[in-house]
């Protein structure tokens, strides 16, 4: 039957058929059921304007969520928005849902489900679209730090539904597309070991420092140094390596993973380098190798020449030794003269030539000493003066006079002697005064003669008297003697009483 309602519409009532003991009978609707039903009717459809009302505004906010979607995540979001949509008109229309509170309640928390997951599918794949799009642009600004299968990765990314994004397969190989580290340059595998021993090159001689072996300069000594590349030439090989993408891509990422401290370091050591190793690395002018070019590959080569050239020295070679021939004929030619003029030196002018004499020239020096004991003996030459008969023989003997070159030759335990007389056997007999406690000589007050030191004075050969004089080639017989019976000798205790020369000689 028809029951009217309040906006005027008519409401269809449909009487259902009651069993009863006696037989079906038909409950007919009352008045006040009436009322209770138009009122039930007002407020369902009060519930599904408001709801129709809730929807209209999600919608809306949904069709602006959608916009951020992303293509390949539409079909995803749709579904599970449409999900969504149906379990909420089941709340709405389902009556039997709605007089089942479990029910109803258990379809309100699936709605709830369905909500949630659709806005969690927009979330991430709002998420994932920033995250593309932060990738391609830092692509674009350094793309050697990426893989280089990027555009591929990237473009199979976009159109992925979210859900799959994980389990992606390129190639038979699974890959997580999620995942930034998937996109990115994993690092080299270009062995660089080759080619900067190819950069340094086998060392040469490049470099020799000359320098005087003695103080006339007839001789001096060369000391070559070797190395192999200068620092240019190592870097320009290295770039020539950087030809290939391989090569080039792990340098870039090489030196974009450089730490600021570390090219900072090897800037200053480099510049720091004395300009004694360039040299002697063969370089005269410092050589500049910037690293802030911009170009990764020639920032990249430059830094490992610098760090080539802080990490190597120059070595040093053999040194050799050469002979200034023009100095030697010059040197000879005046030694020649040094000769002829000591040969035929007077005694004052043969001891100005001992200053001039290299004592480590031996036939010069033996040359002088020989004029010089010459000297000696032409002195005593002369008229005899007689010390003593012996076995009815008269005893001449000659005295030499004491200069400074034969005081200081004959000096002995820093005691001077007093006198030299050539004797008669040919030896040279030497007379040493005794010294006091204070280092004077001892003279006898009665005599006025020197005491002498019997320890210290004493005969001695000319080879003996050469020797001690500085000369050089001398027998191994009259060095011997020399030692054991001068330079041996020690200087007697000072007397207080001492004896004058027996013979009155000095």
């Amino acid at each position: 039957m028809d029951a009217p309602h309040h906006n005027g519409q008519v409401i269809k009532i449909k009487i259902m058929p009651q069993q009863a003991a006696f037989g079906d009978i038909f409950l007919v609707n009352t008045p006040s059921l009436d009322r209770t039903a138009a009122l039930l009717y007002q407020e369902q459809k009060q519930r599904q304007a408001r709801a129709q009302q809730e929807n209209a505004a999600l919608d809306a906010n949904m069709q602006k969520e959608f916009a951020k979607v992303r293509a390949a995540d539409i079909p995803d979001v749709i579904d599970g928005w449409s999900k969504y949509k149906s379990i909420k008109k089941q709340l709405l229309f389902d009556k039997d849902l709605q007089q089942d509170p479990k029910k109803y309640a258990a379809a309100q928390q699936k709605a709830n489900e369905a909500l949630a997951g659709v806005h969690g599918l927009i979330s991430g794949s709002q998420e994932e679209k920033e995250k593309q799009k932060g990738l391609i642009g830092a692509h674009n600004t350094h793309p050697d730090n990426f893989d280089d299968n990027f555009g591929t990765l990237m473009s199979a990314a976009q159109i992925t539904p979210l859900k799959k994004l994980r389990e992606y397969n390129i190639n038979g190989k699974p890959i997580d597309l999620t995942d930034m580290n998937s996109y990115m340059y994993q690092g080299p595998d270009q062995d660089f070991s080759k080619i900067f021993t190819s950069a340094a090159g086998q060392p040469k001689q490049v470099y020799a420092a000359e320098e005087p072996v003695d103080k006339v300069g007839l001789q001096t000594k060369m000391t070559p140094y070797l190395f192999g590349s200068t620092p240019k030439q190592y870097s320009e090989t290295v770039l020539g390596s950087l030809g290939t993408h391989k090569a080039s891509k792990a340098a870039s990422f090489l030196w974009n993973h450089v730490p600021k401290e570390e090219r900072d370091k090897v800037n200053q050591e480099f510049a720091e380098i004395p300009a004694d190793k360039w040299k002697k690395a063969g370089i005269d002018v410092p050589q500049d190798l910037p690293t802030n070019t911009g170009n990764d590959a020639v920032d990249f080569s430059n830094f490992q020449a610098k760090k080539y050239f802080i990490a190597n020295e120059p070595k040093q070679g053999t040194p050799i030794f050469r002979t200034n021939e023009a100095k030697k004929f010059e040197l000879e030619g005046n030694r020649m003269k040094q000769m002829e003029a000591i040969r035929h030196a007077n005694a004052r002018d043969l001891i100005e030539f001992r200053k001039q004499i290299d004592p480590n020239d031996t036939q010069l020096n033996d040359l002088w000493v020989g004029k010089m004991i010459d000297h000696y003996d032409d002195l005593a030459s002369s008229t005899p003066t007689m010390r003593s008969v012996r076995g009815g023989k008269s005893i001449y003997e000659h005295d030499i006079p004491l200069d400074p070159v034969l005081s200081k030759s004959l000096q002995m335990s820093g005691i001077s002697p007093i006198g030299v007389r050539k004797m008669s056997d040919g030896k040279y007999y030497i007379a040493y005064p005794q010294i006091d406690d204070k280092g004077q000589p001892v003279k006898d007050k009665n005599t006025n003669t020197w005491a002498l030191d019997n320890s210290l004075s004493g005969p001695i050969t000319k080879e003996q008297l050469a020797l001690a004089m500085g000369a050089k080639n001398v027998t191994g017989k009259a060095r011997s003697k020399e030692i054991g019976s001068v330079l041996g000798k020690t200087p007697t205790k000072p007397v207080s009483k001492p004896k004058s020369d027996p013979l009155g000689l000095f």
